[in-house]
């Protein structure tokens, strides 16, 4: 008798109490390159001038800078100047690429 309780409570509590999975996607980062070509500060953008794999091309690509995103090689994404080289890592959620990490590989303004 204990055995066929012990079943029951067991097939109840499976058929009762699934599992619930919480299925969370997972931010996936990208990572490319190029030169700036405009920093919009009043939109916190940037448009960079990069190498398009898909294309076989160099395109204008715009980006959002995340409020806070690391910046390296620079104090300010701000103070980066166009024809700075720059790499760079970012997201894309509902069509929007936003910058999460931008190290700039030439001079910012205020650093010649």
């Amino acid at each position: 008798m204990l055995r066929h309780f012990v079943c029951v409570a067991i097939a109840i509590s499976i058929f009762a109490f699934p599992s619930v999975t919480f299925s969370q996607d997972e931010e996936e980062i990208d990572f490319n390159s190029g030169t700036v070509i405009a920093i919009k500060k009043d939109s916190n953008e940037i448009v960079v001038n990069q190498y398009d794999w898909d294309s076989d091309a160099d395109i204008e690509a715009c980006y959002t800078i995340a409020p806070d995103a690391r910046v390296e090689n620079a104090d300010s994404w701000q103070n980066i100047k166009p024809d700075s080289y720059v790499d760079f890592e970012f997201m894309i959620e509902n069509d929007k690429k936003t910058i999460v990490y931008i190290s700039v590989y030439e001079a910012v303004a205020g650093e010649e």
